[in-house]
C-alpha cells in the first residue's frame, strides 16, 4: 500500500541518517539492508549487510540476512556460505539453518535440506514451519507417508497453519486418500479463504474422485482469487473438454 511504501522510505531515511551520524553503526547497516530488501532493492541490501559485517565481523544476523539476499539474486552457493558463517558465529541460529535448508531444497538436495531442518528442531522442536519444510523435503524424496507425519506435527503445533493443511492434502492425494485430501484442502481454505493453490489442488482431488462438478467449482474459485493461475485454467479446460467428450459419446 501507499502508506507502507511511505513508511519504508521514512525508515530508510532514518537508518541513513543514523549511519551519517555514526558511520560505524553495524546495526543500522543491517536494518537498512532489511528495509532495502523489503523495497526490492536486493543489490543495495547486499552492500548494506556486507558493510555491517565489515564493521562487526561476528554479526551473525547480518550474515544470515546476507544469505537471504544472495539467495533472492540466485547466488545459492554464496547464500549457503553466508548461512554457514552465521551458524559458525552463532551455533543455535535456527533461521540460518532453516533458510539454508530451503536453499538446499531449491537445488534438489533433499538430504542436505533434511539435515539442516533437523538441526532447527534440535534448537526448537516446536517450530511448525520447519516441520512443514521437512514434509516438503520428504515429498521431494518421494516419501508421502513421512511427509504426512511431518505435516501433522506442524498442525499439532499450530492448528491454524493453512499451508501445512494444504500440503498435507497434496501428500494424502499422492497416497490415493482422496476424501482425506479434500478435507485437508477444505481446512486450508477455511483458515485462508484466498488460498488459490488449495482450491486448485482440491479440484484435482475432486476430479480424480469423479466429482467433475465440484472440481469445476474449485477451479473457478482458484481463478477468481488469481486470474493468472495457468494451472487452474488448464485444469478447468481439461474438465470442460472431458464433459464435451462425454456428452458427445452419449449423443452417439
Amino acid at each position: 500500500s501507499w502508506a507502507h511504501t511511505e513508511d519504508l522510505k521514512a525508515a530508510i531515511n532514518c537508518y541513513e541518517q543514523a549511519i551519517k551520524i555514526n558511520p560505524n553503526f553495524a546495526a543500522a547497516y543491517n536494518n537498512l539492508g532489511l528495509s532495502l530488501m523489503e523495497q526490492g532493492a536486493a543489490e543495495l541490501a547486499i552492500n548494506s549487510y556486507k558493510q555491517a559485517i565489515k564493521i562487526k565481523p561476528n554479526h551473525a544476523q547480518a550474515y544470515s540476512n546476507l544469505g537471504n539476499a544472495l539467495n533472492s539474486q540466485g547466488d545459492k552457493k554464496a547464500a549457503i556460505d553466508s548461512y554457514k558463517q552465521a551458524i559458525k558465529i552463532k551455533p543455535n541460529h535456527a533461521d540460518a539453518y532453516n533458510n539454508m535448508g530451503n536453499v538446499f531444497r531449491s537445488q534438489g538436495d533433499a538430504t542436505s535440506a533434511l539435515a539442516s531442518y533437523k538441526k532447527v528442531l534440535e534448537i526448537n522442536p516446536a517450530h511448525a514451519g520447519v516441520h512443514n519444510n521437512i514434509g516438503l523435503a520428504h515429498i521431494d524424496e518421494g516419501d508421502a507417508v513421512a511427509a504426512v507425519i511431518s505435516y501433522k506435527e506442524a498442525i499439532n503445533i499450530d492448528p491454524a497453519y493453512a499451508e501445512a493443511h494444504s500440503n498435507m492434502g497434496m501428500a494424502l492425494q499422492i497416497e490415493g486418500e482422496l476424501e482425506a485430501a479434500i478435507a485437508s484442502y477444505k481446512q486450508a481454505i477455511h483458515l485462508n479463504p484466498s488460498h488459490n493453490g488449495a482450491y486448485n489442488n482440491m479440484g484435482n482431488a475432486q476430479r480424480d474422485k469423479g466429482d467433475l462438478e465440484a472440481a469445476l467449482d474449485s477451479y473457478k474459485h482458484a481463478i477468481k482469487i488469481n486470474p493468472d493461475s495457468a494451472g487452474a485454467h488448464n485444469n478447468m479446460g481439461n474438465i470442460l473438454r472431458d464433459c464435451l467428450l462425454y456428452t458427445s459419446d452419449a449423443a452417439d
